[in-house]
């Protein structure tokens, strides 16, 4: 299944949730808080996946 991390207060993520729901495109949607750490965003699991390291 399609994991979407996202920022509540992304425009670009926001327009990704529409189409996936548009599609009927199952996905695990998976907030991150930009402002504290600890959060997945920091974590080596996540860096590993994202395109900037």
């Amino acid at each position: 299944m399609l994991e979407l991390y996202s920022y509540y207060r992304s425009t670009a993520s926001y327009r990704v949730r529409i189409a996936l729901e548009l599609k009927k495109i199952p996905y695990l949607y998976r907030s991150v808080s930009k402002l504290r750490k600890g959060e997945p965003e920091f974590t080596a699991e996540y860096r590993k996946i994202t395109l900037k390291n």
